[in-house]
């Protein structure tokens, strides 16, 4: 049907309707954008669509009030004039000029419950009390074979110290290895004989230098033991025959012959035998026309006095060694750093040291016409056992050379009944 053939009523309702659907389109099209521009998801989800020239023409058609030029409304736009009407439904009546955000209360921190400490957790934090009280260092002490007498002495000064558990003893070759390795930091405390000491002072005054000796400990009595039938009675008389039994390298006894040497350099044509000094040492002693041992130890040892049973022990218990003197002017002679002497010279005899199988009798007093015969003596050189210290350890630690002083004080009767028996 023509445009034309309408009546008049029916065709300005046509035209009252595409006005409504315009005045529609525009409305439900100012709330979309006001919608965009707040932000919502609405317009952040809906995809741009593209509008052709013919589309816009319908639509500016019926906002304009009038027909759009085409006959008819696209598909398009009446799909489009649809959804402005469903969003003119979802839209409040009024909308507000600015968006207020809600106040989010605060949500308190969750609190876990404490669980029980795995194994492998990290350590509880000690109390503040103790965070201001300075560790106490572990001591580690050089020392010499795990039955020698320093090892025997480091252990009972650590038994005396006020934490029990802090000090280390450490196995060592002797003397020399234990200022080595206390010069080195391996150890913070060490024995060593005055001699090697003095030696290697001055051999090694730069690394000797952090070092000082804190402590006597006790004396050792320097024993040279020879066969009878050799006829050596003086260290003196000793020669290219003799092959002297000295222990290890480095041990405090081969450093006291070195010393010896170094007074008296004819002892250097003597055999150095570096075997370890033991019972197998003694027997060789026992048994032979030359050779010697050199043992360092506290006077009437458990040592010595098995040497002197050993000297007796024949069939017609005739003595088979004897203690030789060792007091050479040139040995009186050696002097330690600050000037002092390095030995002391004493006499051993029956009273003192209980060697009668080692001493070469004498006459006796006469008595009723007739003279006896008693244990000679013999006088041998006595160097200190002292207990070398880290100088830097004295001063980290402050107050702990006083504690060391008074638990080798403490300790001493025990270590003198270990290295000097009475009998």
């Amino acid at each position: 049907m023509k445009e034309d053939a309408l009546p008049t009523r029916p065709r300005f309702l046509v035209t009252a309707c595409a006005g409504a659907l315009a005045l529609f389109t525009v409305s439900a099209t100012v709330t979309w954008k006001q919608l965009s521009s707040l932000g919502t998801t609405v317009a952040a989800a809906e995809p741009k669509e593209t509008v052709t020239p013919a589309r816009a023409e319908d639509l500016s058609a019926l906002t304009a009030g009038r027909s759009p030029p085409s006959s008819m409304m696209t598909a398009a736009t009446q799909a489009e004039a649809v959804s402005g009407f469903a969003a003119l439904d979802a839209v409040p009546a009024a909308v507000p000029e600015a968006i207020i955000p809600l106040a989010v209360p605060e949500v308190p921190p969750v609190v876990l419950a404490e669980a029980p400490p795995s194994p492998q957790a990290a350590p509880t934090p000690p109390p503040a009390e103790e965070l201001a009280t300075p560790a106490r260092a572990l001591l580690r002490i050089c020392a010499d074979s795990p039955t020698g007498n320093y090892t025997f002495a480091a252990r009972e000064i650590a038994a005396r110290l006020a934490v029990p558990g802090e000090v280390e003893v450490l196995a060592t070759a002797g003397s020399s290895e234990n200022l080595r390795r206390l010069a080195a930091g391996d150890c913070e405390l060490s024995f060593s004989q005055a001699d090697a000491l003095a030696l290697r002072t001055a051999e090694h005054p730069e690394e000797m230098a952090g070092l000082d000796a804190l402590k006597r400990v006790y004396g050792e009595f320097v024993h040279l033991l020879c066969p009878i039938v050799s006829g050596w009675m003086t260290a003196g008389a000793l020669d290219g025959r003799t092959r002297l039994i000295l222990g290890g390298e480095g041990s405090g006894t081969a450093e006291t012959w070195r010393a010896f040497t170094q007074a008296v350099p004819g002892l250097r044509a003597v055999h150095r035998v570096n075997d370890p000094g033991n019972l197998v040492a003694m027997n060789r002693v026992k048994d032979s026309r030359d050779t010697c041992m050199l043992w360092i130890s506290g006077l009437n040892s458990g040592d010595m006095q098995g040497a002197n049973r050993m000297s007796a022990n024949t069939p017609n218990r005739r003595r088979t060694m004897r203690l030789v003197t060792a007091s050479k002017p040139e040995l009186r002679g050696l002097r330690l750093a600050d000037g002092q002497p390095i030995y002391r010279f004493e006499g051993i005899d029956a009273r003192s040291g209980a060697y009668e199988n080692l001493l070469d009798p004498r006459p006796g007093p006469l008595r009723n016409g007739k003279r006896g015969i008693q244990p000679g003596s013999v006088t041998v050189p006595v160097v200190d056992a002292v207990l070398v210290v880290r100088r830097d350890l004295l001063a980290r630690l402050l107050g702990r050379g006083s504690e060391i002083v008074a638990a080798v004080e403490e300790a001493g009767p025990a270590i003198w009944a270990r290295v000097s028996p009475r009998r």
